[in-house]
């Protein structure tokens, strides 16, 4: 039979060295069947699991979960908090296992914010115990930021492995945010029955905060995009089984440029692909964008809306059952505006000797035309805002169909969407 005595002391302050601590009270426990293949939990800096009182100092209140430890049976854990100044929050956090503790987890873990609720996403790729290290520090909103913070997925992947080397975390320090400056605020014990059946890591962010969702507070105005179709309140969403979506969200302000760009991320390499052919923005009343997304392969998209190349929200789309028989849109030319909108023929693949009917809304134009390659011009005709033609294929396939419109102001010529036409005709 053991015997143990256990003291517990107590310090008006963190938890430091024993010395300046009064003993409160003492237990005596008397064990008559030890467990001589226990399990020690992990290493524990605050001393404590779960939210304390430097969680409370930040004004965040647990939402959805009750101590500090997590159990759970599918690999996926969440941890959220309310606040009443969340955009005021910067966040640091260190996934780390128990049994595997050089095991690289950053890809394993993000977070976003939506409305007054902070959430953290984790994927747990095996059984086992987890910590869940959090840091936080005020932001200060009068600060002008000394760097853009600019959103630009990049199609080459040459630097990769150099990128890798030098990731220090998922959100890398920068030299007005190091690490130093946040404080320990909380540490979660995460239990885990399972490793997660998808393992797809989340796409990297781009971003010195390691946040996706609104990430309005990063840029140095207040435009924000707030989601208004149903269920995409959500910036991360994980798992996703249909081949397509539609997302409406509404601008507080005139957003100017307003751009959505789209890279689906699949292999854990960090191999990526811009897949922004696959989205069609248009323009609304009332500030309201409407954004149509096909998914043609499995993977993690990335669904980023810049304005003057700052990033102003991004959604987080794990697509699992895509459509595969989906093609992209037509590609946008520099010419293409979110006021604008195509209708009629949306699919950017153009079967050989074949009609089709295109319908472009621009508000804009003088003239609209329909190129080929071969320098055949097939132009438009006008109802009210709308212009409209049909168009037929060659018979002999291949090459493109350019639509190019002449500005109303001052005659310009700029190319709005470009057709691809196969060598081949559906029977």
């Amino acid at each position: 039979m053991a015997h143990v005595v256990v003291s517990v002391k107590c310090r008006s302050v963190q938890v430091g060295s024993i010395e300046g601590y009064t003993s409160i009270c003492e237990y005596s426990i008397y064990c008559h069947r030890p467990n001589f293949r226990f399990d020690p939990n992990p290493e524990n800096s605050r001393g404590e699991w779960g939210p304390g009182a430097d969680t409370a100092r930040y004004g965040l209140n647990p939402d959805g979960q009750d101590g500090g430890i997590i159990y759970t049976d599918d690999g996926r854990a969440m941890v959220a908090f309310r606040s009443n100044d969340p955009k005021r929050i910067r966040f640091r956090y260190l996934l780390k296992s128990f049994e595997e503790p050089l095991e690289d987890l950053r890809d394993c873990i993000c977070y976003y914010k939506t409305g007054d609720i902070i959430i953290f996403l984790m994927k747990l790729p095996h059984k086992g115990k987890y910590t869940l290290e959090m840091y936080a520090k005020l932001s200060d909103r009068g600060r002008k930021k000394k760097r853009g913070q600019k959103q630009k997925d990049k199609k080459k992947s040459k630097d990769r492995s150099s990128k890798k080397k030098d990731k220090g975390s998922k959100n890398d320090d920068d030299d007005d945010d190091d690490f130093d400056s946040y404080e320990s605020i909380c540490n979660y014990l995460i239990k885990s029955d399972v490793g997660c059946y998808d393992l797809a890591p989340y796409p990297p962010l781009n971003n010195i905060y390691g946040q996706t969702g609104d990430v309005a507070e990063l840029n140095d105005d207040d435009l924000c995009l707030r989601p208004v179709s149903e269920g995409h309140e959500h910036s991360v969403i994980d798992p996703y089984q249909t081949g397509s979506m539609t997302i409406a969200l509404q601008a507080n302000k005139d957003p100017g440029d307003l751009r959505a760009e789209m890279v689906r991320y699949y292999q854990h390499d960090g191999e990526e692909e811009d897949s922004s052919n696959y989205v069609m923005m248009s323009k609304g009343d009332d500030l309201t964008y409407t954004l149509d997304l096909l998914f043609p392969k499995v993977g993690f998209y990335k669904l980023s809306l810049t304005s003057d190349n700052r990033l102003v929200h991004q959604y987080l789309i794990n697509v699992i059952k895509p459509d595969t028989t989906s093609g992209p849109y037509p590609a946008q030319g520099p010419g293409w505006r979110s006021e604008y909108q195509l209708r009629g023929t949306r699919t950017g693949y153009l079967e050989a000797d074949k009609r089709f009917l295109i319908q472009v809304k621009g508000p804009d134009a003088r003239k609209v035309t329909a190129v080929f390659d071969d320098g055949k011009e097939v132009e438009f005709t006008k109802n009210d805002d709308e212009w409209e033609a049909e168009v037929h294929t060659d018979p002999r396939g291949g090459g493109q169909l350019r639509i190019v419109m002449e500005e109303a102001s001052n005659g310009k010529e700029l190319l709005l969407l470009t057709y691809n036409v196969s060598f081949f005709t559906s029977v």
